[in-house]
């Protein structure tokens, strides 16, 4: 009698602690870092491509008007020297300091991606912390960002990305934009108003693929505790 009651005082309660484990250890994401290296990553490869192609199309204009500086007159050709050269001069230049943009544009959009993680964490942790012991049904009534996986498990689906993704565009881009200008020295044929939309858009649509991978990654999360 007494080793079947010693037996029962000590069940351990299986759902109860898978419970409090999955709360205690919500789901960090670090998609919106992840998106922003490669979205920064992507942006610096494509400036300095653009940089290399035009320095090569300056360099063959340069040799085209050499050769054919009979035929085009020495007046023409000087002027078109001229300019050419003045053109490969700022290229130059402005290869100089792209050395210096390139690494601070994947700065701000990694540091806008973690910033967004760190939102998004602090949210989970939240509503982790806020449900812990509660069933599914009472986690669903009282949380309306809260869903169900496949297997039933009650997760938070947040669209933290879009929403703040939008913010941050249309404030980081057009402040990155004079900054850039200020550096190289150039001015930017796009105003202030094309690059706070332009940066909301660009944000949002950032902050969707953030949270589509966030909110895949706590599915998984959330399943993979409850199994």
């Amino acid at each position: 009698m007494l080793s079947v009651q010693n037996s029962l005082s000590h069940t351990p309660q299986v759902s109860f602690k898978q419970n409090d484990e999955k709360m205690d250890k919500p789901f960090e994401t670090h998609a919106g870092l992840k998106t922003g290296a490669v979205v920064g990553g992507i942006g610096a490869a494509s400036t300095l491509s653009l940089y290399a192609l035009a320095d090569k199309f300056v360099k063959a204009g340069e040799k085209a008007v050499s050769g054919t500086a009979v035929e085009m007159g020495e007046e023409a050709a000087h002027e078109a020297g001229n300019f050419l050269s003045e053109v490969s001069s700022a290229l130059k230049s402005a290869g100089k300091k792209l050395w210096f943009t390139v690494p601070i544009g994947i700065a701000v959009y990694t540091g806008c991606g973690a910033l967004i993680d760190k939102l998004t964490n602090d949210s989970r942790a939240k509503f982790a912390q806020d449900n812990a012991g509660k069933d599914t049904k009472e986690i669903l009534k009282n949380n309306p960002d809260a869903e169900l996986t496949r297997r039933g498990e009650a997760y938070q689906k947040t669209n933290i990305g879009k929403k703040y993704g939008a913010l941050l565009g249309a404030v980081v881009l057009p402040l990155w934009k004079l900054a850039h200008s200020a550096i190289t020295k150039t001015k930017s044929p796009f105003g202030i108003v094309t690059a706070v939309v332009t940066g909301a858009l660009g944000g949002l649509t950032l902050g969707a693929i953030t949270d589509h991978y966030s909110n895949k990654g706590a599915v998984k999360h959330a399943d993979k505790f409850a199994a």
